[in-house]
């Protein structure tokens, strides 16, 4: 079938929704998705790489990521359409049947790799600083899978963005009355005029991943990515969701849940962020404060003076800083074989206690019994 933007002046002929490789047939929404999830692996790898991580451990990592995010998306998509299934475990269990949730994805695989952190005994901010990078791309990615779907759509608009669905090829429960107001007619076929989220979300997704991928080589503390994306790609979906038709709905009630879940990402991972920054800042301020007192107390500032006053008078600025630093390496020399010495000291006081324990009980005589055995 054919996809239209209309104002943009570009016209898609024969989009399929699957194909076929030697007699299986693959939907184009799950290859998408598959695309997405390989380039993501591939940046994980990288990334862990270049950061000196445990390549082995962060793709141990990757797999239950996987296990968790495929459960997790699959059980949170099927309790928000649990009547549609009447029951039938199969059809429910059976991935082909299509039917994902993105949140449910990122809390089953937030919870399994916890799990997979806490086994191995692992630092799960440290591995999920990884991790999110390659999960940024992969949403960007996997969301065309939409495109393909006919799904992820808003309602109608007429902006620059306008994306044309024939009407036919989408499901009669997501068509709102302003579409039907507006349907357009091209060559005997009626089209829905409709807002692209699956678009706007994508790209906001791999802005995420650039912002991501900057922030990593300015890391302050463990978990900076993680609360970063967490709270990110709460505010990117809360946005975009306000724009879609066909939302998951809490059961029962007309409340998306994406907007609940997003809401409470953005509150809860956005205030863990604040608190993680700011005391990350302290941290640093406490230890420039501590570095400035020792090179105060070492005199240094004495020292620099009195090498100047000795020195030709033409000084340089960059001179005088070559010698700030030199002077700095070896206070810090000054400093190291200072602890060196102290605990070489301390050694010896406890080496030489164990020796005089160890002799005063060699002197010490047998106690012996009345049956002549020793006790």
């Amino acid at each position: 079938m054919i996809i239209r933007f209309p104002n943009l002046h570009f016209y898609i002929e024969g989009v399929p929704r699957a194909f076929r490789i030697l007699n299986m047939e693959f939907t184009m929404y799950g290859a998408m998705i598959a695309l997405g999830l390989l380039v993501g692996l591939l940046t994980i790898w990288i990334h862990a790489g270049r950061q000196g991580k445990n390549v082995n451990r962060i793709l141990g990592a990757v797999i239950a990521a996987f296990i968790g995010g495929t459960a997790g998306g699959r059980a949170l998509y099927i309790f928000c359409n649990y009547s549609s299934y009447d029951g039938d475990l199969v059809k429910m269990l059976s991935l082909r049947e299509g039917g994902m949730s993105v949140f449910g994805t990122i809390i089953g695989a937030v919870i399994l790799v916890h799990l997979y952190c806490l086994l191995t005994r692992g630092s799960f901010l440290e591995t999920a600083d990884v991790l999110v990078t390659g999960a940024a791309v992969a949403q960007a990615i996997g969301r065309w899978g939409d495109y393909f779907n006919r799904s992820s759509f808003g309602e109608y608009t007429d902006w620059f963005w306008a994306m044309q669905i024939p009407i036919a090829d989408v499901r009669s429960e997501e068509v709102t009355s302003l579409m039907r107001e507006n349907l357009v007619d091209a060559g005997g076929i009626s089209f829905i005029q409709v807002t692209p989220v699956f678009f706007i979300e994508s790209v906001l997704c791999l802005i995420l991943f650039f912002w991501l991928l900057t922030g990593s080589r300015h890391r302050k503390y463990d978990g900076q990515l993680y609360f970063r994306y967490m709270t990110a790609y709460g505010v990117i979906r809360f946005a975009c969701e306000w724009l879609r038709t066909d939302r998951l709905l809490i059961p029962g009630t007309k409340i998306g849940l994406s907007l609940v879940l997003s809401l409470a990402f953005i509150v809860f991972f956005g205030l863990q962020g604040l608190v993680r920054s700011s005391l990350a800042r302290k941290r640093e301020e406490i230890r420039r404060e501590g570095e400035e007192r020792f090179y105060q107390d070492s005199g240094m500032q004495e020292r620099i003076e009195q090498r100047r006053e000795n020195s030709r008078q033409d000084y340089s600025e960059e001179e005088l800083e070559s010698e700030k630093a030199a002077i700095k390496e070896r206070i810090r020399a000054e400093r190291e074989e200072a602890y060196r010495q102290e605990l070489e000291e301390k050694m010896n006081i406890l080496h030489q206690k164990e020796f005089q324990k160890a002799e005063n009980l060699a002197e010490e005589p047998p106690n012996k019994t009345g049956d002549g055995s020793v006790s």
